[in-house]
């Protein structure tokens, strides 16, 4: 059986690779449970119509993960 994680990481690793990003708009953040950050940072770039890429989705989760420890201090 293949494991929970497994399967994020793949969908995360197409993702990130530019291909079938049409299909990240039928999963939601709960859908994660590992990857819920990467995907919330894939699901912005491709709302503001930037290229995902492991650079830009990487660039913008690292943002939001410093925000939010920025917020819970």
């Amino acid at each position: 059986m293949v494991k929970q994680s497994e399967i994020e990481k793949q969908l995360i690793g197409i993702w990130c690779s530019g291909q079938f990003l049409q299909y990240a708009e039928l999963f939601d953040v709960n859908d994660f449970q590992f990857f819920k950050g990467t995907f919330e940072a894939i699901k912005k770039a491709i709302a503001e119509e930037k290229t995902v890429s492991i650079a830009t989705v990487s660039g913008e989760f690292k943002t939001s993960q410093l925000a939010k420890l920025m917020t819970d201090a």
